[in-house]
């Protein structure tokens, strides 16, 4: 079960190791819930922050995950694998994971385009998602989002790559506006997004 996202937290597993990403075994623990191994690509501040947070802490003891469930912390949502007998423990999980939702810092998609060549609102909508200026944080996006989703982000921005490099070559020697920045890293994004489906294909 998997309540959509665009969080600003580490990847992290609770309670069992994601099955794809193979996480490590991270140091830290949520409190009071020691008994939990937490997993993570790297144990850095904001991830405990987060293991810390009073949200966490609340969602867990409500849903009382069992030795087989767990709980997976994604920058495009939250994950839960649950083994409920009825109805009502399923709908009670649902309505814990879109409260944790709302309580974990999101990414800041309000960034100003209003400088853009109109020929590009087409993109605009995607960029809170895609155009994450941390190389890192993108690598991750793109690891987490599946080959579908890949395919229709490149099918759709692929187009206005060359149009995009022509925009930015337009400042010269100037230094680009930070709306112009994003857009170049949307593009960049779409490139990486190409590798990485043409790599999958030759596997």
């Amino acid at each position: 079960m998997k309540v959509t996202g665009n969080l600003d937290v580490d990847m992290c597993s609770i309670n069992r190791r994601d099955i794809v990403f193979q996480l490590d075994l991270c140091p830290f623990h949520v409190p009071g819930f020691q008994s939990f191994p937490v997993y993570s690509r790297q144990p850095e501040a904001d991830l405990r922050q987060f293991l810390n947070s009073a949200a966490l802490g609340t969602a867990l003891n409500t849903l009382q995950l069992t030795e087989h469930e767990s709980l997976h912390v994604y920058r495009n949502g939250i994950l839960l694998y649950l083994q409920r007998d009825s109805k009502y423990g399923v709908m009670s999980a649902v309505e814990v994971a879109c409260k944790l939702m709302g309580q974990v810092p999101a990414v800041d998609d309000s960034q100003d385009l209003a400088g853009l060549p109109a020929n590009f609102e087409n993109l605009f909508e995607l960029i809170p998602k895609w155009a994450l200026s941390d190389d890192e944080k993108r690598r991750e996006m793109l690891e987490e989002e599946s080959p579908e989703s890949l395919r229709r982000f490149v099918e759709i921005v692929s187009p206005y790559v060359p149009a995009i490099d022509k925009y930015l070559d337009s400042f010269g020697d100037e230094s680009p506006p930070e709306a112009a920045v994003t857009l170049g890293t949307l593009a960049e994004c779409c490139l990486e997004a190409q590798i990485r489906l043409r790599d999958a294909k030759e596997e």
